[in-house]
């Protein structure tokens, strides 16, 4: 009889390590995707592949346009700034890529100005874009033009 109830202590022991050790797989699986997540989530994408991506593909470009966007622009007649918005509706594509633009470009840690001119006409505009949700978006633009 003594025998009996050592096996059966052993028995039990050995069921209940082995859930131990799934339980603790299943916690460690849990907790690894969710330290991908974390590490993902305060990861910012470069600026310089959104926007390559931006500048070429109308669809992206429209999904990374915060809506309504502000606009400022320079009025000579009021000799002052005229704020704005654009609606989605209203946004046509801007490429970015012609080439009579001038392009400069000034960056900060979660903030990026793009600087269009174009020679000799006037145009100067300054297109804001900004990290929102780790993800960047163009947030404002501020036309300058004469």
């Amino acid at each position: 009889m003594n025998h009996t109830v050592f096996i059966f202590f052993l028995i039990t022991l050995a069921a209940c390590s082995s859930t131990a050790r799934k339980e603790q797989s299943e916690k460690n699986e849990i907790q690894q995707e969710t330290n991908g997540k974390d590490t993902a989530s305060f990861v910012s994408e470069s600026f310089d592949q959104f926007y390559e991506k931006f500048k070429s593909d109308s669809v992206y470009q429209v999904s990374r346009i915060v809506f309504p966007l502000p606009v400022e622009t320079y009025d000579t007649d009021v000799e002052g700034v005229v704020k704005s918005a654009i609606d989605e509706k209203e946004w046509g594509f801007m490429s970015f890529n012609e080439k009579r633009y001038i392009l400069k470009v000034e960056s900060a840690a979660d903030t990026t100005k793009v600087n269009i001119q174009i020679e000799d006409t006037g145009v100067f505009v300054d297109y804001l874009f900004t990290l929102v949700d780790n993800k960047w978006k163009l947030v404002k633009v501020v036309d300058q033009s004469t």
